[in-house]
């Protein structure tokens, strides 16, 4: 519940979770993750079903995904891209990601991701576009977990400091066995390389930005989630040409 009431705009458990509550939620972010990838895959096939563009079809379901989130992690991305090219040094970056307003570059990257995952979504073929959306959301969620086991807080304070002083080896055991394990059923093998893309991608880019920041912050993490989010379905798209 704690989970969900985090990542999701959805009105479960209370309406101010404990703080130890929602730090427990740590293993249970790729069921989150599930949650709304089976919403996701319900909306794109009632579209189907009524014949709508792929295309239209494609930017619906992610437009349905950022209210669903009440867009957090399209907000990370945008002050994590408006910090880390700014040119700025480290305090200085770490003060861009707490103004409230967007830049050049947070404005541009916000419609990059958005054109990406689109167009990713549109170009894979119907048979594997719910699975495809379902192991998005599943991995990309799983990847905050990864990221803040591996990762130190760039910050004193700051609302992701409550997770990484919370994570442990048991929590992040349960979140990849439930990652790696939905990954699997919805696309058999395959759903191990699109976990490892995922993984190799989100170390590779935490690891800049710690040497950028000295560690990850909610911004950061939230860029994390959308990069993820990109990777696995543009995963399953080169999965579904070279592996048919």
């Amino acid at each position: 519940m704690a989970a969900m009431q985090f990542l999701t705009i959805f009105p479960c458990g209370e309406k101010d979770e404990p703080r130890q509550a929602l730090a427990a939620s740590l293993p249970w972010f790729p069921l989150a993750g599930l949650c709304l990838g089976l919403v996701l895959a319900g909306v794109n096939t009632v579209l189907e079903y009524f014949g709508c563009d792929s295309l239209l079809a494609g930017a619906i379901v992610i437009i349905t995904l950022v209210i669903l989130t009440g867009a957090i992690h399209l907000d990370g991305l945008a002050d994590t891209a408006d910090a880390l090219f700014s040119g700025k040094n480290r305090e200085e970056m770490l003060s861009i990601m707490r103004d409230p307003h967007i830049g050049t570059m947070g404005a541009l990257s916000l419609a990059g991701m958005l054109l990406l995952q689109v167009s990713v979504l549109q170009a894979i073929g119907s048979p594997s576009k719910n699975t495809a959306l379902i192991t998005m959301c599943v991995l990309s969620r799983w990847s905050l977990v990864f990221s803040m086991f591996l990762f130190p807080y760039a910050r004193q304070d700051g609302k992701a400091k409550l997770f990484l002083e919370n994570i442990n080896a048991k929590s992040v055991g349960i979140a990849t066995a439930l990652a790696i394990g939905i990954a699997i059923v919805v696309l058999s093998i395959k759903g191990i390389l699109v976990f490892c893309a995922v993984a190799g991608v989100s170390y590779l880019i935490n690891k800049y930005i710690k040497k950028r920041l000295g560690g990850i912050t909610g911004d950061t993490l939230g860029a994390i989630n959308e990069v993820s989010e990109l990777v696995a379905i543009f995963s399953v798209y080169a999965l579904e040409i070279i592996w048919p």
